[in-house]
């Protein structure tokens, strides 16, 4: 404690208090600097699901032409068809992204 020149008493903060408030601002921001990159990593992850999707129909709907072209690098695309009775078939579009999980759709063409 510290008296000034009219006797009143200043305080201020020790070394011990700053460094404890220093660590603890310190670890709020890693803190929000983690869930920061957490939600990042998701939005990519959902974009990457979305365009996968996107390709997916893109691929149905011009079936039985190919879009090769549409597809991305180091992503797997894949086109089944089976006979379904006599006219019909039933085409299925597999779609994998780089990043995210494998995204099926099916069509039945008569």
């Amino acid at each position: 404690m510290i008296v000034n020149k009219s006797g009143l008493s200043e305080s201020g903060m020790s070394l011990v208090e700053t460094l404890i408030a220093l660590f603890l601002f310190a670890g709020v921001i890693v803190s929000l600097l983690t869930y920061q990159q957490t939600l990042t990593e998701s939005f990519y992850t959902k974009q990457k699901q979305q365009q996968a999707w996107r390709i997916g129909f893109q691929l149905l709907d011009s079936y039985p032409d190919s879009l090769s072209g549409i597809i991305p690098d180091n992503w797997q695309a894949r086109v089944n068809v089976v006979r379904h009775l006599e006219d019909c078939k039933v085409v299925e579009v597999s779609v994998k992204p780089d990043i995210g999980q494998m995204i099926s759709l099916v069509r039945l063409i008569c």
